[in-house]
């Protein structure tokens, strides 16, 4: 009976915490019962819990490595995936990320039939500079979407950005949220959070890096009360340089750093607000997960998926802050209007239990069987 399903690859860098690789793990899992299906990555770099799962890895951890070198060893990489592909017997591709996405485009060209899903989860445009490497990727990445069968955005964002600066037709890209597990999520927020302490907690989570813009919320942050305090959940490139710059801004005694945590979701239950200063970005699962939790947002209007996710009206961020359908949107301008959302949070009761009320109302068209629907569609 296996051998009469589909087989089905999802394609990925490593399974490293982030956004991409926790919708690629959902997207495996919602996909399992349908097709026989294989988990392949470049980097065998693993921060989630991968029990179960069979992992092929192609090559090694390069994530630090110039632009330039990434662009040799692709076409090792390339050639290890055509030979997984052929000796799996794989009929379909869904892959994430750029090196991923060109790799399995490309590999069209050498296996008869393979059916490639590319999946987009950045703003293509904003990340590529004038450098030679950067000019090749984009290249390589331009063609590997004009090969894809289909061309997935995560939100209306990276759509419009694919087709308008990359060249990507408007027929070939679909948008599709991630799957978002709301009922796992509901199970693991739970679990009991121990010493919580007092005080307003505000929570955030993400890889401590520079389109993350912790600096940002910490000018933010050192302005409210010193009744409140930060919790980051994430790892990243960036941690001795923000743990310095907490203590450098005087806010060190409110601000915790939790690393990376396999259950971000007890900590999201037992905070009072989600924040989020980022100045980039796709479709933010994690804003998607804190209102799963119930908890209201506060947000800043970056490209990509906030305004989308929070329900924001583009005509009415008035003074650089709008109370959109399901949180606060702030301009990226200055740091102050994201300090003044958060302290709305704070004052207003009404506007923290509306937004906790209405947070999972938000969440409909986000349910993974959504998403787990329109891929399966465009598989078969």
């Amino acid at each position: 009976m296996t051998n009469s399903k589909k087989k089905v690859a999802i394609f990925i860098y490593s399974l490293g915490g982030g956004g991409a690789e926790k919708a690629a793990l959902g997207l495996y899992e919602g996909l399992k019962a349908d097709y026989e299906m294989f988990f392949v990555t470049v980097s065998p770099v693993t921060a989630y819990d991968t029990k179960g799962l069979n992992v092929t890895v192609l090559g090694e951890n390069d994530h630090k490595t110039s632009k330039l070198k990434k662009l040799f060893t692709t076409l090792k990489l390339f050639v290890a995936f055509i030979k997984f592909c052929r000796q799996n017997k794989i009929t379909a591709v869904v892959s994430f990320l750029s090196r991923p996405n060109i790799i399995a485009a490309m590999a069209k060209l050498f296996c008869k039939n393979l059916n490639v899903i590319a999946t987009e989860h950045s703003t293509i445009s904003k990340y590529y500079d004038d450098g030679f490497a950067s000019k090749a990727f984009l290249f390589f990445l331009k063609t590997a979407y004009m090969l894809a069968d289909k061309v997935v955005a995560v939100s209306k964002g990276i759509k419009d950005d694919l087709v308008q600066n990359i060249g990507v037709s408007d027929e070939k890209v679909e948008i599709v949220h991630n799957p978002l597990d709301i009922d796992t999520i509901a199970l693991m927020s739970k679990e009991k959070l121990e010493n919580r302490g007092d005080g307003f907690v505000f929570v955030t989570a993400g890889r401590l890096t520079e389109s993350k813009n912790y600096p940002f919320l910490f000018e933010a942050f050192k302005t409210l009360p010193d009744f409140c305090r930060l919790w980051i959940l994430g790892d990243g490139e960036l941690k001795s340089e923000l743990r310095f710059l907490a203590v450098e801004s005087g806010i060190h005694e409110r601000v915790k750093f939790f690393g990376f945590c396999q259950n971000p979701y007890k900590y999201f239950a037992a905070a009072d607000c989600f924040v989020s200063a980022s100045k980039l970005e796709g479709l933010p699962t994690v804003l998607l997960e804190a209102m799963a939790c119930g908890l209201p947002i506060v947000a800043t209007d970056c490209h990509s998926g906030p305004r989308e996710i929070l329900g924001g009206d583009d005509e009415m961020l008035f003074s650089g802050i709008e109370k959109a359908e399901h949180g606060i949107l702030v301009s990226l301008d200055t740091p102050m209007y994201l300090s003044l959302g958060m302290q709305k949070i704070i004052d207003e009761d009404v506007t923290r239990e509306r937004y906790k009320e209405s947070a999972k109302d938000g969440l409909k068209e986000f349910l993974p069987e959504v998403s787990i629907s329109k891929y399966r569609n465009l598989i078969n």
